[in-house]
């Protein structure tokens, strides 16, 4: 069997037996051989004199394809499986157990990908959450962390957090992604999938909202409103004109609505404070709900009859592009009522707090425990009159519609 001084230009120019295969020796690597059969596949293997049973027997071993393993890399396997049989060890023995250990490791590591763990996470924490918690963590570490499914989360560290967080731009996002983040790693070590959390970038800083619309800014958003329809288009209005969360709003459910008392009870399970929250309904507000398409029995904003709308960032910035308003969020729609109804119709803040559904100010810590006042005729006055002035900087009521809260 011919001798060679192995080298990449050397195996190229062999050539191929018409049948069978033939054998080539290298003389840098003793006992690394390259085998080329009739098909012209080139294959390194190894000779080696292997202890078993003891007795040394002549053992060939195969370590890969050319040019898929390497000449350099084939003479490395070459001398490490010559130092395993020089020390008593039978190479093949090491390398099906290397190889099932790393396969095992493989298996485990699929299983703990980000994106398996995420699964698990939203299955068993974030699934006991309240409804629109669940679905901010669900869309937060879906959309923020995508480059992450297929890595094991063990292998996910600092460098790469700080990397994935620093690429969100906005302040705010960047926050809650990271308190999000932080909770899913906290659980993850609880249920022992990694050892140690990683280093969370340090918080960004945030400015407090103060964001309110001005008469101008309601009144366009409000006609972009009408030419929009259904169903954002009422669903911005009834926003404005109750004063509650998107997430309570957009989830209005039939069955929790009785037109003829004129109230809207919200059940704990929809309500920030897990507790239960009635409103008012003004005479707009019944107005727009009559109009309302009925699609199925369950919500009053849905388009599939099953399940409540969605989409609302993408309506916003229709609405924003129509009215040529920008800068705003669907929360300061609460905070434009807070401040009309204090500076214009003079409620009193415990009666905008009942409407918000507030735990703070006035109905926060020793004085919320005393003060159980439900201000339901306040509260009823309250959104009348603020669905009236909405009317008349709309151009679509008098004045003198708004009922004047001095004193109340």
């Amino acid at each position: 069997m011919p001798i060679l001084n192995l080298t990449d230009a050397a195996i190229q120019r062999l050539s191929k037996p018409e049948s069978g295969v033939k054998d080539y020796w290298d003389k840098t690597q003793r006992g690394l051989g390259i085998r080329i059969s009739a098909s012209g596949r080139r294959t390194f293997n190894v000779q080696v004199k292997v202890l078993r049973e003891g007795r040394r027997r002549d053992t060939r071993i195969k370590l890969g394809v050319y040019p898929e393993l390497s000449l350099i890399n084939a003479r490395k396997e070459a001398g490490a499986i010559k130092t395993m049989a020089a020390e008593d060890l039978d190479p093949v023995v090491v390398r099906e157990e290397g190889r099932a250990a790393r396969a095992a490791r493989s298996a485990r590591q699929s299983m703990t990908t980000f994106a398996a763990v995420r699964t698990l996470f939203f299955d068993t924490h974030v699934a006991g959450l309240r409804q629109s918690t669940a679905k901010e963590y669900r869309r937060v570490l879906t959309r923020d962390f995508t480059a992450w499914d297929g890595i094991p989360l063990e292998d996910i560290g600092d460098a790469k957090v700080k990397k994935a967080l620093g690429a969100i731009k906005a302040p705010y996002m960047a926050n809650r992604a990271r308190a999000y983040l932080r909770v899913m790693f906290n659980w993850a070590v609880e249920e022992e999938i990694i050892a140690v959390v990683p280093r969370l970038k340090k918080a960004n800083k945030e400015e407090s909202r103060r964001r309110v619309l001005s008469e101008e800014e309601i009144v366009a958003l409000w006609s972009a409103s009408d030419d929009m329809g259904f169903p954002f288009g009422p669903l911005f209005k009834m926003l404005l004109l109750t004063g509650q969360r998107i997430g309570e709003v957009s989830g209005m459910r039939w069955r929790d609505v009785d037109l003829e008392k004129l109230v809207w009870t919200l059940p704990k399970s929809m309500t920030k404070n897990k507790e239960p929250h009635t409103v008012p309904l003004s005479n707009q507000v019944v107005e727009i709900l009559m109009a309302l398409p009925r699609i199925g029995d369950e919500f009053a904003f849905t388009t599939t009859g099953v399940r409540p709308v969605s989409g609302f960032s993408k309506a916003k910035s229709q609405i924003d592009a129509a009215a040529e308003v920008a800068g705003w969020r669907w929360h300061d729609l609460r905070r434009t009522f807070a401040t009309y109804a204090a500076e214009q119709l003079e409620v009193q803040q415990a009666v905008t707090e009942a409407i918000l559904n507030h735990k703070s100010g006035s109905t926060a810590g020793v004085s919320g425990v005393y003060n159980r006042a439900r201000y339901t005729r306040q509260k009823t006055e309250a959104l009348q009159a603020w669905a009236n002035f909405l009317d008349h900087i709309s151009g679509e009521a008098e004045i003198d519609n708004v009922v004047n809260l001095v004193s109340k």
